[in-house]
């Protein structure tokens, strides 16, 4: 603990006490990209599906985790969810559209959210070739 003045309208100086309390979290997830599947090329218009699986390989629940599916080219996130995930589990996600007239350039990302902000722990960057 320290001691700090407290000023007072008089001539005299008052001490008192302050201790600095400190919230100790658990460590975050560790969440992995541990498998994935999405055709290598298909026709405009072709319904899509691509399917991922998150696995969380270390941290604690006290955090809420998130996988994002983004289209690199347009920036638009096609695809997010919010979860809570235990250590050494996984949960699996599955995205389906509709392939666009051009090569599509995806990014999957997972991770956990802390004070508002998203923390990536890990991105899988792929491409649908068009025929």
């Amino acid at each position: 603990m320290k001691k700090w003045p407290m000023p007072t309208l008089g001539k005299e100086t008052h001490w008192v006490e302050v201790a600095t309390l400190v919230e100790e979290r658990p460590p975050p997830p560790n969440n992995r990209i541990s498998k994935y599947s999405a055709p290598k090329e298909a026709s405009p218009g072709e319904s899509i599906t691509i399917n991922w699986t998150i696995h969380n390989a270390g941290g604690n629940t006290g955090y809420t985790s998130y996988t994002l599916l983004l289209d690199r080219d347009t920036g638009e996130e096609l695809f997010y969810r919010e979860f809570s995930l235990a250590p050494s589990s996984e949960e699996n996600f599955t995205y389906t559209g509709k392939m666009p007239d051009k090569d599509w350039k995806l990014t999957l990302t997972t991770g956990y959210i802390k004070d508002r902000e998203r923390i990536e722990t890990a991105r899988l960057d792929f491409t649908i070739w068009r025929k």
